[in-house]
């Protein structure tokens, strides 16, 4: 189960805290197991329905342990929300509309679209982008930490316990994965570009970093940390995305984890029935062959999953399009903006 961060941010040993590590324990609802085993095989949104009798259902015997933990992740996000479990974290407000790479690339540019807002991702040529589940998870690890402390340094006690942090295993090899896209994370410059008007002649362009600062060393001291970039922190600051890191851990891979927050971040902000062509949507994940059927199906599962676990994101698909209703957000928000988690105030709605 998540540990839980104290109410007061001064006082959370946020260290040992496991963002996105579930243990397997007992759940209830065993009608959910067969429901979420023909998700995980077989599109939503296919048209099929499933009973017991049917060969598609399977027993809670036939579930893979990952499988047994997203049926127990279901239940308790269904169950209870993120702002009472305290399972908030937070994701930059730029990134949430766009993405990072999902693999690995030797390009040293990376620039993603969406509506007026344009980003783009310029490495360092020594260490390379950043990409993956390794860099999202990291980047909402500090992220998260930021907010709820309000400042940009983040204390990292040692390698082994930031694999921790993330719900990785601490063996060597993990440490090197980190360390790696630690240095792609602070060799990254980003330029956001919002167009405010039609006119072509206004200009609205910030630059910014990542990570500021990084030091991790043996033996781990209270010196050990890891700093936001300045500029990076006041946006997050000002209006990161909330996510449940409850979804992100019941989610697989880098591609799952953008539809996912793409999709909250949209629907946070839809008034009306949105309707977004496949071809633009697949090329927001980077699908750079717009006729793949498979790079489609791969999506279609994504969104079916998401859906699996939130079924209050009111989102389906046809054959030409993505379409998506107005919905009761997963997460509480006030007057629009987003809660910051742990706080008294937030006890008491």
């Amino acid at each position: 189960m998540l540990a839980k961060p104290s109410s007061s941010p001064e006082n959370q040993d946020f260290e040992p805290y496991n963002f996105f590590g579930f243990g397997l324990n007992d759940f209830e609802k065993p009608h959910l197991q067969i429901q979420i085993g023909c998700a995980l095989s077989n599109p939503m949104q296919s048209g099929k329905t499933t009973d017991n009798n049917s060969e598609d259902s399977r027993s809670s015997k036939d579930l893979s342990r990952r499988e047994m933990e997203f049926v127990r992740a279901c239940s308790e996000v269904q169950d209870v929300c993120a702002n009472e479990a305290r399972t908030l974290c937070y994701y930059p407000p730029y990134l949430s509309k766009t993405t990072l790479p999902i693999s690995q690339t030797i390009d040293l540019t990376f620039s993603r679209m969406n509506g007026d807002l344009r980003l783009t991702l310029i490495a360092n040529p020594d260490s390379g982008l950043p990409y993956g589940i390794v860099a999202r998870k990291i980047i909402t690890y500090l992220t998260t930490y930021a907010i709820i402390n309000k400042t940009p340094v983040v204390p990292v006690k040692s390698m082994r316990a930031l694999c921790k942090g993330l719900g990785m295993s601490t063996g060597g090899s993990k440490h090197k994965v980190i360390d790696d896209m630690l240095y792609r994370l602070i060799g990254a410059t980003m330029f956001i570009e919002l167009k405010v008007k039609k006119d072509d002649e206004d200009i609205n362009i910030n630059r910014c970093g990542i990570l500021d600062s990084i030091r991790i060393e043996k033996g781990g001291d209270e010196t050990n940390h890891v700093t936001l970039d300045d500029k990076f922190y006041q946006l997050c600051e000002k209006s990161a995305a909330p996510l449940d890191s409850r979804v992100l851990e019941a989610l697989s891979g880098a591609l799952e984890f953008d539809v996912y927050v793409f999709l909250l971040a949209r629907l946070l902000s839809v008034r009306q029935t949105t309707r977004i062509r496949w071809d633009d949507f697949m090329a927001q994940f980077g699908s750079n062959n717009k006729n793949s059927a498979s790079a489609k199906q791969k999506l279609k599962k994504a969104v079916d999953k998401i859906l699996t676990i939130q079924p209050q994101m009111k989102v389906r698909y046809t054959n030409d399009l993505v379409i998506l209703e107005p919905s009761i957000s997963p997460i509480k928000t006030r007057k629009g903006a987003y809660i910051i988690p742990n706080t008294p105030k937030d006890n008491d709605d």
